[in-house]
């Protein structure tokens, strides 16, 4: 009876150190490090990047001017320019730091620079040129070339003036939340800058 109560006693003994030992292994072992958020928005603006500037809307421009050059000792020299242009609005990925990126959660928050007018320019091709002078007696070569110079800052002016960079606002969120929502597998929402500058990207 002793000998059965001894060989019990050997036998808890050794369950309680089998135990004391699997739960030190077990300690020992590193715990899985949590991602921080502060990596998650690195790894993201990293992949952002690589986008860089990103055309989103391009628009057509048209309108007509009329241009005098003055002549003091006959009929000033007048022609009427009916312009073609176009414009392009973008997004400049590249702009995007730490500092506008918030995740929390299964949310990621992002703001965005503004769109930009990146390019524009005046199709001389496709632009006429017609003399309102009823006498065509002088030269206009330097009143035209005079014109197309006029006539392409123009094409800018009412880039801005139009909705081009409204839509522009409107293509990136179509474009963009799915794309970003697939890179960080978070449901995200956009912000635009509206401090930063809306016109030429220099």
């Amino acid at each position: 009876m002793n000998q059965l109560r001894i060989f019990a006693g050997v036998g808890i003994l050794l369950i309680l150190l089998l135990s004391g030992y699997i739960f030190f292994l077990h300690w020992q072992q590193p715990l899985p490090s949590k991602v921080s958020e502060q990596e998650i928005g690195k790894t993201f603006v990293q992949k952002v990047e690589h986008l860089g500037q990103l055309e989103l809307v391009r628009y057509k421009i048209s309108d007509v001017m009329e241009f005098t050059q003055e002549n003091h000792f006959f009929t000033d020299n007048k022609i009427l320019m009916v312009i073609q242009g176009e414009a392009i609005a973008c997004i400049d990925l590249q702009q995007i730091t730490l500092e506008d990126i918030h995740s929390q959660g299964d949310s990621l928050w992002l703001r965005l620079p503004a769109p930009q007018i990146c390019h524009y320019k005046l199709n001389q091709q496709d632009c006429k040129v017609y003399d309102l002078n009823q006498w065509k007696l002088f030269d206009k070569s330097e009143l035209v070339d005079e014109a197309y110079k006029r006539a392409e800052s123009k094409v800018m002016e009412l880039a801005l003036q139009s909705d081009c960079l409204q839509v522009a606002r409107q293509n990136a969120e179509r474009l963009l939340v799915p794309l970003f929502e697939k890179l960080s597998d978070k449901h995200v929402i956009l912000q635009f800058d509206m401090n930063s500058p809306s016109s030429l990207a220099l």
